[in-house]
C-alpha cells in the first residue's frame, strides 16, 4: 500500500482543486495568470510524479475537456 510522504495514511487517487485567476501589472500592461491548486492529500501522496517549482508541459484535450501535464 502507498501512503502519503508526511504521513502514514493510505494514497488519494483525485481530490478537489481550484482555478484561481489573478491580474498582475508588468511595464504598465496588465496580464492575467491562472493558478490551478493540487488538494495537499494529493500533493503529498507517495506517488506524486512532481516538485515544486519543477517545469511541466501543459497540454488540454478539448474532447475530452482534460487538461494534461507531465514532466519536461
Amino acid at each position: 500500500m502507498r501512503t502519503t510522504k508526511k504521513e502514514n495514511q493510505p494514497m488519494t487517487l483525485e481530490g478537489v482543486g481550484k482555478v484561481v485567476e489573478r491580474t498582475t501589472k508588468s511595464k504598465g500592461k496588465k496580464y492575467k495568470k491562472v493558478w490551478i491548486y493540487i488538494p495537499s492529500q494529493i500533493a503529498n501522496d507517495s506517488a506524486f510524479p512532481f516538485q515544486a517549482g519543477e517545469k511541466v508541459k501543459i497540454k488540454i484535450n478539448l474532447k475530452r475537456r482534460m487538461l494534461e501535464v507531465s514532466k519536461m
